[in-house]
């Protein structure tokens, strides 16, 4: 490899770990666990991200809530309802701002599964397994440290699921 090659790589490599003078992602791997958010719908989900550019970070993670819900089929009774997500997506943000709105778009498939008697409202929306996409809109800082918080809103684009706020927190090396 000659010279000029090593100082192109050397240059891409740069690029791509640090947004530009004074802000933003200056870690591409992380991870963070999100409060109602990803992967939607959970209670809670462990995440793991990578930051491609400064502008786009990828994410995938795992996330569950169980709750006792009533029962619509026997009346007075109550279902125990556990939601399992499986999930992943990107999002944008402005260029260069540590501080910076967020829009996202995400994919999770949703595992239900029930014990008691099983005709009930659900959890989410969700009565069934099935998949869903949705929104995320919000605002993320990320310090050059590598901390990372945000918060916003998720909005599932299935018909019947809703949105929710949620809060996370992180870390990028």
């Amino acid at each position: 490899m000659d010279g000029d090659a090593l100082v192109l790589e050397a240059g891409l490599a740069w690029d791509l770990r640090f947004r530009g003078a004074g802000g933003g992602f200056s870690q591409l791997f992380g991870g963070y666990v999100s409060v109602l958010g990803d992967p939607f719908p959970s209670l809670v989900g462990g995440n793991v991200a990578f930051n491609l550019t400064d502008f786009l970070r990828l994410n995938a993670g795992y996330g569950s809530v169980t709750a006792s819900v009533s029962s619509t089929s026997a009346p007075g009774s109550s279902t125990n309802l556990s939601v399992t997500t499986i999930g992943g997506g990107g999002k944008l943000f402005v260029p260069g701002w540590n501080f910076s709105p967020m829009v996202g778009f995400n994919w999770s498939q949703v595992t239900v599964s029930t014990s008691g008697p099983s005709s009930t409202n659900g959890l989410y929306g969700f009565t069934a397994s099935g998949s869903t996409t949705y929104v995320t809109l919000g605002f993320d800082w990320q310090a050059m440290n590598g901390f990372d918080f945000a918060f916003g809103y998720n909005e599932s684009l299935t018909a019947g699921v809703g949105g929710l706020g949620f809060g996370q927190i992180g870390w990028f090396f």
